[in-house]
């Protein structure tokens, strides 16, 4: 695969880094074993799911929606070499009409251009939930003299379990993942972060993290201790 210019494009973390743009693109997989994306079984939709690699988050808002649909096909008990009827055909016909899409999104490798120039350096991360999943992004908040440059940086979404769970405790399993996330930007990135702010619309898990955790059971008491250990409410 070539790019615009003289330079191929490389192939970085399961994603595609165009150097001549300096941006990464993906490539989407036309067929799966030689069948278009009708009449496939559950052990092809999962292996097409899996093939969109994506360690960064910058399509998780796509893929989760996917994976929302694996797991009610796994609910139904739909065998590995059955094809899934009903609803299912169509909620999966709708996703991957939107696949064609993904090869027209270019996401800018480096965070601003006017780095060297910053005064200062912010770190915002997002955290929300709802019934079927729960996830964080992070974007860089770089500004200037004269500008103020936002990019993202990372994301993450996870389904929510099996058995069910209440809403205020998946949004702060969200605020627990926000704050690994942070946690990881900071040790992997060499640029100095002034401030890390976090984001969160439950007021339920604000009035958790500002009360004593000893008073709550275990499953709330040990994520709200190790939001304390790494951030400052």
């Amino acid at each position: 695969m070539i790019g615009c210019g003289d330079l191929p494009v490389e192939r970085v973390l399961g994603i595609r880094w165009d150097p001549n743009a300096d941006v990464f693109c993906f490539t989407v997989r036309k067929q799966t074993e030689g069948r278009k994306y009708t009449n496939l079984t559950k052990r092809d939709v999962l292996k097409l799911v899996m093939s969109l690699l994506d360690p960064l988050g910058f399509i998780s808002n796509y893929t989760i929606q996917a994976k929302m649909l694996m797991q009610d096909v796994w609910r139904s008990g739909v065998g590995w070499n059955d094809e899934p009827v009903g609803e299912y055909v169509q909620k999966w016909s709708a996703w991957t009409s939107q696949l064609p899409a993904l090869e027209a999104i270019t996401i800018p490798r480096p965070y601003s251009k006017q780095m060297r120039e910053r005064v200062n350096i912010q770190l915002h991360v997002f955290c929300d939930a709802s019934e079927q999943a729960y996830a964080s992004v992070a974007y860089l908040r770089v500004q200037t003299n004269n500008s103020v440059d936002i990019s993202f940086v990372m994301g993450k979404a996870r389904m929510a379990p099996l058995k069910p769970i209440s809403i205020p405790r998946l949004e702060l399993m969200a605020a627990v993942m926000g704050t690994r996330m942070a946690a990881c930007i900071g040790k992997e990135h060499e640029v100095t972060i002034d401030e890390v702010v976090f984001w969160t619309d439950s007021r339920t898990v604000l009035f958790w993290i500002r009360s004593d955790a000893r008073n709550y059971k275990q499953f709330v008491s040990h994520r709200v201790g190790e939001i304390l250990e790494t951030t400052e409410v």
